[in-house]
């Protein structure tokens, strides 16, 4: 009955009554009875270790393969970070270039508005009175130039009446040449060639 229950012949297999007939046959002196458990207890026993081993087998590949997810995650999720840092690098650059820009601007709109207000400043300090000062300084020299030339000119005339011989009298001086005495040559004022104190440049003819 042993051998029928261990080998499935007109029943259903079933190791664990194989076994208990087996043992029954060897308390009974059965002399094959003790090698057909000998051989059953070894084959069942083996078949639990392969159970074992095959079922920690794959408790080990769940943990590679748990271990490989988790690193992939991490390694992700490294990614993922390293990428937001240099995002976040290049909107701090970024940044850093507009304020420059923003603070270029805002230097030369500062130098702008200082030169302005300097300017604004020196033509306050010229008020009326100095304006109206240099007016009547430069209509001054015009009227003491004009006197010059209206002077120049009547020096001219009177000195060629005089003239005689082809010889022309000395312009603006009004001296006639003598012979054998040598004269320094005349000097004529050129029009606004005055200083501001009323003394005149005269260029020599």
């Amino acid at each position: 009955m042993g051998t029928f229950c261990e080998q499935g012949m007109g029943v259903p297999q079933n190791l664990d009554k194989a076994e208990a007939w087996y043992r029954l046959a060897v308390a009974q002196g059965v002399a094959c009875a003790r090698n057909f458990l000998d051989d059953l207890v070894a084959r069942r026993e083996a078949a639990v270790t392969a159970r074992h081993e095959a079922d920690a087998q794959a408790t080990a590949v769940g943990k590679k393969a748990n271990a490989e997810a988790f690193a992939a995650a991490a390694a992700a999720k490294a990614d993922t970070a390293a990428a937001a840092e240099a995002r976040v690098r290049e909107e701090t650059r970024e940044a850093n270039r507009e304020a420059a820009v923003a603070a270029g601007k805002k230097a030369d709109a500062e130098a702008a508005a200082a030169a302005a207000a300097a300017a604004d400043a020196a033509a306050e300090e010229m008020d009326e009175p100095d304006v109206a000062q240099m007016r009547a300084e430069m209509t001054q020299m015009r009227e003491e130039d004009a006197r010059l030339r209206e002077r120049a000119a009547g020096d001219g005339n009177g000195a060629g009446g005089k003239a005689g011989s082809g010889t022309a009298a000395a312009a603006g001086g009004g001296v006639t040449p003598k012979p054998g005495v040598r004269h320094p040559p005349a000097v004529e004022e050129e029009p606004g060639t005055r200083f501001h104190d009323g003394r005149s440049r005269a260029r020599r003819c």
